[in-house]
């Protein structure tokens, strides 16, 4: 079990990525528009909160967010162009990039995981021809009870060299706010192309990271803390510049 280092409001998968998961109102219109970002979500080991919490949660290294009814969610990553990961990122065992169960290697037809960089993000489980957000009618398994969330992260084969590539973007370690959010540039929850070729990632090298969802009312129970508020619309709309 990987130790789960949370520095502001980030999980460190490794020294070079980091992921966060941000509040977004919840739009059913994700392919066409960017998700409002509202800000990141507190994140919480599961292993500080052992006494509390469900114990098959224990069983793997994990994190616990609040999830807000009406609100939906977005993956937030950022890694380095010197060393770029490759990212699985699983609801149950469906696949959320391709919306099936995916294969454990890098060898079949469709491409079912994202490179970091070029990738900074991912909002949600495709179904069909389009990616149903992050939200509470998709997390929820039944009432009450929430789906699991794992972003499994693949390391490059230690004989790889990224610097005789041709890279996608250059310099130093890729912020997310680097990401294009236009909406007519590509959508939102595309997949952007594994520029350097499957035979580059190192299968047996996955660190695996599970996100459980709880109810904000249970967050405030168990963390002693006050969940995260719904945003004001108006203020949202206002900043926006939307009417």
């Amino acid at each position: 079990m990987i130790p789960v280092d949370i520095q502001a409001e980030r999980v460190y998968l490794s020294p070079r990525l980091s992921i966060s998961i941000q509040r977004a109102e919840y739009l059913r219109a994700f392919e066409k528009e960017p998700p409002h970002n509202l800000g990141a979500l507190p994140l919480h080991r599961v292993s500080d909160y052992s006494q509390v919490l469900p114990a098959t949660w224990h069983k793997e290294a994990g994190v616990f967010v609040p999830l807000l009814p009406d609100e939906a969610l977005w993956l937030g990553l950022s890694g380095t162009t010197e060393r770029p990961n490759a990212v699985r990122i699983y609801l149950d065992d469906i696949n959320a990039v391709t919306g099936k169960l995916s294969p454990p290697d890098f060898h079949s037809s469709m491409q079912d995981y994202l490179v970091c960089p070029p990738q900074l993000h991912w909002d949600g489980v495709r179904t069909g021809g389009t990616v149903e957000p992050f939200a509470a009618p998709i997390l929820t398994r039944d009432p009450g009870i929430f789906k699991t969330l794992r972003v499994m992260v693949y390391e490059a084969l230690p004989e790889i060299s990224f610097r005789k590539r041709e890279q996608p973007t250059r310099g130093i370690p890729v912020p997310l706010q680097a990401a294009s959010r236009d909406p007519a540039s590509r959508e939102f929850s595309s997949v952007m192309a594994d520029p350097y070729g499957r035979e580059t990632w190192d299968e047996k090298s996955a660190t695996t990271l599970c996100v459980q969802f709880v109810e904000p009312a249970l967050y405030e129970s168990v963390t002693r803390k006050a969940a995260p508020q719904p945003a004001d619309r108006k203020d949202v709309f206002t900043r926006y510049r939307l009417p």
